[in-house]
């Protein structure tokens, strides 16, 4: 389940893994510069989930 304010709904969510990961992770550092930052920082990889709506 999902919650945003007053709206719940079912949702499922999965860890992004290769090129569907690339492809996002170039999405999200365009918009949020400091996650290449932090991600140069660390020796693991940052995972990016995606939650899909029922």
């Amino acid at each position: 389940m999902v919650e945003i304010g007053t709206d719940t709904y079912p949702a499922t969510s999965e860890i992004l893994r290769s090129q569907e990961r690339a492809d996002l992770w170039d999405r999200v550092i365009a918009v949020a510069p400091s996650y290449a930052d932090y991600q140069n920082q660390t020796t693991r990889e940052i995972l990016l989930i995606v939650i899909r709506r029922h």
